[in-house]
Protein backbone atom coordinates (compact mmCIF):
# COMPACT_ATOMS: atom_id res chain seq x y z
CA UNK A 1 0.00 0.00 0.00
CA UNK A 2 1.78 3.48 -0.69
CA UNK A 3 2.41 5.87 1.57
CA UNK A 4 0.08 9.12 1.74
CA UNK A 5 1.97 11.96 0.56
CA UNK A 6 3.33 14.51 2.52
CA UNK A 7 1.13 16.91 4.91
CA UNK A 8 1.76 20.70 3.54
CA UNK A 9 3.65 22.33 5.52
CA UNK A 10 2.75 25.68 6.68
CA UNK A 11 6.03 28.66 6.63
CA UNK A 12 5.41 31.50 8.16
CA UNK A 13 7.62 34.30 8.42
CA UNK A 14 8.27 37.66 10.67
CA UNK A 15 9.76 41.03 10.30
CA UNK A 16 11.41 39.97 13.33
CA UNK A 17 13.88 37.53 10.64
CA UNK A 18 13.31 39.97 7.60
CA UNK A 19 16.66 38.36 6.06
CA UNK A 20 15.24 34.83 5.48
CA UNK A 21 12.59 36.75 3.07
CA UNK A 22 10.52 39.65 4.57
CA UNK A 23 10.55 41.55 1.32
CA UNK A 24 8.60 44.25 3.09
CA UNK A 25 10.38 44.27 7.01
CA UNK A 26 11.67 46.99 8.96
CA UNK A 27 11.24 48.30 12.29
CA UNK A 28 8.92 51.07 10.73
CA UNK A 29 6.81 48.75 8.38
CA UNK A 30 6.65 45.57 9.98
CA UNK A 31 5.17 42.53 7.43
CA UNK A 32 4.20 38.73 7.66
CA UNK A 33 4.28 36.29 4.66
CA UNK A 34 3.17 33.07 5.43
CA UNK A 35 3.51 29.72 2.57
CA UNK A 36 1.84 26.90 2.39
CA UNK A 37 3.21 23.96 0.42
CA UNK A 38 5.32 20.47 0.36
CA UNK A 39 9.14 20.36 1.12
CA UNK A 40 11.68 22.64 2.59
CA UNK A 41 11.36 26.28 1.78
CA UNK A 42 13.17 27.96 -1.09
CA UNK A 43 13.68 31.43 -2.69
CA UNK A 44 15.53 34.21 -3.95
CA UNK A 45 15.11 37.80 -3.55
CA UNK A 46 16.91 40.69 -4.83
CA UNK A 47 15.96 44.09 -2.71
CA UNK A 48 16.70 47.64 -2.22
CA UNK A 49 15.70 50.34 0.41
CA UNK A 50 16.44 53.67 -0.24
CA UNK A 51 15.41 56.17 2.43
CA UNK A 52 12.69 53.23 3.49
CA UNK A 53 11.72 53.27 -0.11
CA UNK A 54 11.36 49.44 -1.13
CA UNK A 55 12.26 47.77 -4.15
CA UNK A 56 11.93 43.94 -4.15
CA UNK A 57 12.01 41.28 -6.74
CA UNK A 58 11.34 37.26 -5.58
CA UNK A 59 10.43 34.33 -6.12
CA UNK A 60 10.15 31.33 -4.04
CA UNK A 61 9.09 27.63 -4.85
CA UNK A 62 5.68 27.81 -2.09
CA UNK A 63 2.60 28.68 -2.84
CA UNK A 64 2.44 32.70 -1.01
CA UNK A 65 -0.89 31.95 0.94
CA UNK A 66 -0.90 35.48 2.86
CA UNK A 67 0.79 38.29 3.19
CA UNK A 68 -0.31 41.17 5.78
CA UNK A 69 1.88 44.21 5.59
CA UNK A 70 0.86 46.53 8.26
CA UNK A 71 2.48 50.72 8.42
CA UNK A 72 1.90 53.74 6.44
CA UNK A 73 3.58 52.44 3.66
CA UNK A 74 2.04 51.44 0.13
CA UNK A 75 3.10 48.62 -1.63
CA UNK A 76 2.47 48.25 -5.36
CA UNK A 77 2.77 44.41 -6.92
CA UNK A 78 3.93 43.65 -10.85
CA UNK A 79 3.74 40.57 -12.25
CA UNK A 80 6.83 39.00 -14.43
CA UNK A 81 7.08 35.76 -16.45
CA UNK A 82 4.67 33.40 -17.42
CA UNK A 83 0.96 34.17 -15.93
CA UNK A 84 -0.01 31.22 -14.32
CA UNK A 85 -3.24 32.93 -12.64
CA UNK A 86 -1.94 34.51 -9.28
CA UNK A 87 -5.07 36.24 -7.86
CA UNK A 88 -4.88 38.73 -5.01
CA UNK A 89 -8.27 39.06 -2.56
CA UNK A 90 -9.91 36.32 -5.00
CA UNK A 91 -9.50 38.39 -8.01
CA UNK A 92 -7.07 37.19 -11.13
CA UNK A 93 -4.02 38.89 -11.52
CA UNK A 94 -2.83 39.41 -14.68
CA UNK A 95 0.66 41.04 -15.95
CA UNK A 96 -1.07 43.33 -17.54
CA UNK A 97 -1.99 44.80 -13.99
CA UNK A 98 -0.51 47.00 -10.82
CA UNK A 99 -1.86 45.88 -7.86
CA UNK A 100 -2.16 48.74 -5.35
CA UNK A 101 -2.08 47.27 -1.98
CA UNK A 102 -4.15 49.86 0.63
CA UNK A 103 -1.73 51.04 3.82
CA UNK A 104 -2.66 49.49 6.83
CA UNK A 105 -4.20 46.14 5.04
CA UNK A 106 -4.37 42.46 5.13
CA UNK A 107 -4.06 41.19 1.98
CA UNK A 108 -5.11 37.40 0.41
CA UNK A 109 -3.09 35.99 -2.06
CA UNK A 110 -2.48 32.94 -4.53
CA UNK A 111 0.95 32.77 -5.86
CA UNK A 112 2.06 30.14 -7.76
CA UNK A 113 5.06 28.54 -7.04
CA UNK A 114 8.64 29.57 -8.81
CA UNK A 115 6.61 32.74 -10.76
CA UNK A 116 8.18 35.97 -9.61
CA UNK A 117 7.56 38.85 -9.38
CA UNK A 118 7.76 42.70 -8.23
CA UNK A 119 7.02 44.51 -5.08
CA UNK A 120 7.49 48.19 -5.11
CA UNK A 121 7.13 49.93 -0.93
CA UNK A 122 6.64 53.93 -0.62
CA UNK A 123 5.78 55.77 2.45
CA UNK A 124 2.60 57.21 2.00
CA UNK A 125 3.78 60.70 2.46
CA UNK A 126 5.99 60.58 -0.32
CA UNK A 127 3.83 58.87 -2.47
CA UNK A 128 1.38 61.89 -1.57
CA UNK A 129 3.32 64.57 -2.11
CA UNK A 130 4.65 62.98 -5.57
CA UNK A 131 1.14 63.14 -6.52
CA UNK A 132 0.88 66.52 -5.68
CA UNK A 133 3.61 67.59 -7.37
CA UNK A 134 3.58 65.99 -10.64
CA UNK A 135 -0.12 65.88 -11.07
CA UNK A 136 -1.91 68.50 -8.80
CA UNK A 137 -3.88 66.23 -7.13
CA UNK A 138 -4.10 64.51 -3.87
CA UNK A 139 -4.33 60.62 -4.20
CA UNK A 140 -7.62 58.88 -2.73
CA UNK A 141 -5.87 55.30 -1.19
CA UNK A 142 -8.20 52.43 -1.95
CA UNK A 143 -11.15 51.62 0.33
CA UNK A 144 -10.77 48.13 -0.85
CA UNK A 145 -7.67 46.14 0.40
CA UNK A 146 -6.28 45.78 -3.45
CA UNK A 147 -6.88 48.60 -6.02
CA UNK A 148 -6.38 46.85 -9.67
CA UNK A 149 -5.06 49.13 -12.31
CA UNK A 150 -5.03 48.18 -15.76
CA UNK A 151 -1.57 49.13 -17.80
CA UNK A 152 -0.85 49.40 -21.09
CA UNK A 153 2.61 47.40 -23.02
CA UNK A 154 3.98 50.93 -22.87
CA UNK A 155 3.47 51.83 -19.27
CA UNK A 156 4.10 48.06 -18.34
CA UNK A 157 7.65 48.29 -19.81
CA UNK A 158 8.40 51.82 -18.39
CA UNK A 159 8.03 50.70 -15.21
CA UNK A 160 10.04 47.63 -14.96
CA UNK A 161 12.50 49.41 -16.64
CA UNK A 162 12.54 51.61 -13.69
CA UNK A 163 12.60 49.03 -11.19
CA UNK A 164 14.94 47.08 -12.73
CA UNK A 165 17.13 50.39 -13.26
CA UNK A 166 16.99 50.66 -9.42
CA UNK A 167 18.29 47.37 -8.27
CA UNK A 168 21.19 47.94 -11.05
CA UNK A 169 22.07 51.52 -10.32
CA UNK A 170 25.74 52.24 -9.43
CA UNK A 171 26.25 53.15 -5.54
CA UNK A 172 26.99 57.44 -6.72
CA UNK A 173 23.76 57.50 -8.69
CA UNK A 174 21.34 59.49 -6.44
CA UNK A 175 18.75 57.92 -3.92
CA UNK A 176 16.11 60.77 -4.79
CA UNK A 177 15.93 60.39 -8.11
CA UNK A 178 15.96 56.97 -8.28
CA UNK A 179 12.92 57.50 -6.33
CA UNK A 180 11.41 59.83 -7.67
CA UNK A 181 12.01 57.84 -11.08
CA UNK A 182 10.14 54.98 -9.78
CA UNK A 183 7.22 57.60 -8.26
CA UNK A 184 6.97 58.92 -11.37
CA UNK A 185 6.25 55.68 -13.28
CA UNK A 186 3.71 54.42 -10.59
CA UNK A 187 2.16 57.85 -10.91
CA UNK A 188 1.68 57.46 -13.85
CA UNK A 189 -0.61 54.51 -14.13
CA UNK A 190 -2.61 55.88 -11.46
CA UNK A 191 -3.57 58.69 -13.72
CA UNK A 192 -3.67 56.93 -17.07
CA UNK A 193 -7.16 57.75 -17.20
CA UNK A 194 -7.09 62.12 -16.63
CA UNK A 195 -6.44 64.02 -19.40
CA UNK A 196 -4.08 66.87 -20.36
CA UNK A 197 -3.69 70.05 -19.30
CA UNK A 198 -4.14 72.44 -22.26
CA UNK A 199 -1.74 75.21 -22.81
CA UNK A 200 -3.89 77.79 -24.23
CA UNK A 201 -5.73 77.65 -20.72
CA UNK A 202 -3.09 79.25 -19.57
CA UNK A 203 -1.86 83.15 -20.45
CA UNK A 204 0.54 83.47 -23.09
CA UNK A 205 3.18 85.56 -20.80
CA UNK A 206 2.50 82.62 -18.14
CA UNK A 207 3.15 79.56 -20.75
CA UNK A 208 6.61 81.54 -21.29
CA UNK A 209 7.89 81.87 -17.74
CA UNK A 210 7.22 77.80 -17.36
CA UNK A 211 8.81 77.21 -20.58
CA UNK A 212 11.67 79.62 -19.73
CA UNK A 213 11.70 78.30 -16.29
CA UNK A 214 12.48 74.60 -17.44
CA UNK A 215 14.96 76.13 -19.68
CA UNK A 216 16.96 77.50 -16.96
CA UNK A 217 17.26 73.92 -15.06
CA UNK A 218 18.38 72.38 -18.38
CA UNK A 219 21.37 74.85 -18.60
CA UNK A 220 22.45 74.13 -14.93
CA UNK A 221 25.39 71.43 -16.17
CA UNK A 222 25.70 69.64 -12.82
CA UNK A 223 21.80 69.91 -11.91
CA UNK A 224 20.72 66.61 -13.26
CA UNK A 225 16.99 66.98 -11.86
CA UNK A 226 14.28 64.65 -11.65
CA UNK A 227 10.65 65.72 -13.10
CA UNK A 228 9.35 65.34 -9.21
CA UNK A 229 12.19 68.35 -8.34
CA UNK A 230 11.60 70.13 -11.38
CA UNK A 231 7.96 70.77 -10.62
CA UNK A 232 8.54 71.32 -7.22
CA UNK A 233 10.68 74.00 -8.30
CA UNK A 234 8.68 75.35 -11.36
CA UNK A 235 5.78 75.03 -8.58
CA UNK A 236 3.36 73.67 -11.58
CA UNK A 237 2.19 70.24 -11.87
CA UNK A 238 3.76 67.72 -14.73
CA UNK A 239 0.80 67.99 -16.88
CA UNK A 240 0.97 71.96 -17.33
CA UNK A 241 4.31 71.59 -17.04
CA UNK A 242 4.07 69.28 -20.32
CA UNK A 243 1.62 71.26 -21.57
CA UNK A 244 3.36 74.54 -21.73
CA UNK A 245 6.85 72.82 -22.99
CA UNK A 246 4.55 71.18 -25.77
CA UNK A 247 3.60 74.52 -26.67
CA UNK A 248 6.64 76.36 -26.65
CA UNK A 249 9.42 73.97 -26.86
CA UNK A 250 8.04 71.13 -28.95
CA UNK A 251 8.06 68.16 -26.87
CA UNK A 252 7.09 67.21 -23.36
CA UNK A 253 9.24 68.16 -20.21
CA UNK A 254 11.34 64.96 -20.22
CA UNK A 255 12.40 64.45 -23.55
CA UNK A 256 13.49 68.52 -23.40
CA UNK A 257 15.66 67.29 -20.64
CA UNK A 258 16.83 64.23 -21.86
CA UNK A 259 17.63 66.42 -25.43
CA UNK A 260 19.82 68.59 -23.39
CA UNK A 261 21.69 66.60 -21.60
CA UNK A 262 22.96 63.71 -24.92
CA UNK A 263 23.76 67.05 -26.50
CA UNK A 264 26.10 67.52 -23.38
CA UNK A 265 26.98 64.09 -23.54
CA UNK A 266 27.53 64.30 -27.53
CA UNK A 267 29.89 66.99 -26.83
CA UNK A 268 32.03 65.37 -24.76
CA UNK A 269 32.67 62.39 -27.49
CA UNK A 270 33.09 64.81 -30.17
CA UNK A 271 36.53 66.27 -28.03
CA UNK A 272 37.72 62.88 -27.02
CA UNK A 273 37.93 63.89 -24.11
CA UNK A 274 35.43 60.87 -22.00
CA UNK A 275 37.32 57.56 -20.87
CA UNK A 276 34.41 55.52 -22.21
CA UNK A 277 30.71 56.02 -23.39
CA UNK A 278 29.77 54.91 -20.35
CA UNK A 279 31.82 57.18 -18.19
CA UNK A 280 30.36 60.17 -20.39
CA UNK A 281 26.85 58.74 -19.64
CA UNK A 282 26.86 58.44 -16.48
CA UNK A 283 28.87 62.08 -16.07
CA UNK A 284 25.44 63.54 -16.98
CA UNK A 285 22.74 61.76 -15.43
CA UNK A 286 21.98 58.56 -18.01
CA UNK A 287 22.66 55.37 -15.72
CA UNK A 288 20.22 53.48 -18.25
CA UNK A 289 22.56 52.34 -20.80
CA UNK A 290 20.82 50.54 -23.00
CA UNK A 291 17.86 53.44 -23.24
CA UNK A 292 20.71 56.08 -23.41
CA UNK A 293 22.31 54.57 -26.67
CA UNK A 294 18.58 54.44 -28.50
CA UNK A 295 17.91 57.85 -27.32
CA UNK A 296 21.59 58.99 -28.86
CA UNK A 297 20.59 57.17 -31.86
CA UNK A 298 17.57 58.65 -32.65
CA UNK A 299 18.39 62.38 -31.63
CA UNK A 300 22.12 62.07 -33.78
CA UNK A 301 21.86 59.04 -36.02
CA UNK A 302 24.73 57.51 -35.00
CA UNK A 303 25.86 55.25 -31.74
CA UNK A 304 27.55 57.29 -29.03
CA UNK A 305 30.58 54.78 -29.65
CA UNK A 306 31.05 55.72 -33.09
CA UNK A 307 31.39 59.74 -32.07
CA UNK A 308 34.20 58.87 -29.45
CA UNK A 309 36.29 57.45 -32.35
CA UNK A 310 35.71 59.33 -34.56
CA UNK A 311 36.25 62.29 -31.75
CA UNK A 312 39.31 60.39 -30.49
CA UNK A 313 40.91 60.87 -34.28
CA UNK A 314 40.96 64.06 -34.39
CA UNK A 315 41.95 65.21 -30.65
Amino acid sequence: MPSPPPAARVIEIRSGNPEAFGATSSARFPSRLILRGRGPFQGWRRRLVLDETMVHLGRVNLPVTFHNATGPRAIFSLGIGEDRGPRIQGQRFGLETLVWWRPEAEVHTQWPADQPWWNLGFPLPRLLEASRLLHGAELVTPRASALFLPLSPERRHALLEAAQAALEAPSWVSTDRLVDGLLHQVLEALFAGLPEAEAPSLPLARRGAIADGLVAIAERETDHRSLVEVCAELGVPLRTLNACANAVLGMSAAAYLRARRLVRVRAVLEQGEAVSVTEAATRFGFWELGRFSAAYRAQFGEAPLATLRRGRRSA
